[in-house]
């Protein structure tokens, strides 16, 4: 059986809010690869992130977190404990900020079906 690859922006740079939010779900009958995920802080403060890369119907939460930091004002982070991740159908990015609207996550990976 052939399987198809397609590449594929999973977030194409969103502004992160300060509750846990879905940011991106494999959809049903795929497997995912990430191949890039990265997080900015957009503000002259410095701000708090974390993201989480949940298995299907898991919370947010110690067991799902990949990483978590501090941005200084503007700085840019690749996430690189998720580059090579396979979330399998259902599973989710998750992220959340210290504060609203000033750290933007951007992710892309590779579909298989």
């Amino acid at each position: 059986m052939a399987s198809t690859f397609t590449p594929t922006p999973l977030v194409p740079g969103v502004l992160l809010t300060a509750g846990v939010t879905t940011y991106y779900t494999v959809p049903v009958g795929e497997t995912l690869q990430i191949n890039q995920l990265s997080v900015t802080n957009t503000d002259g403060l410095a701000h708090a992130c974390y993201v989480y890369l949940c298995p299907t119907g898991a919370l947010a939460g110690p067991s799902s977190l990949i990483w978590s930091g501090t941005l200084a004002p503007g700085q840019p982070f690749s996430v690189y404990q998720a580059i090579g991740a396979i979330l399998g159908a259902g599973s989710t990015i998750q992220a959340r900020s210290d504060a609203s609207s000033v750290v933007s996550l951007q992710a892309g990976g590779v579909l298989f079906t």
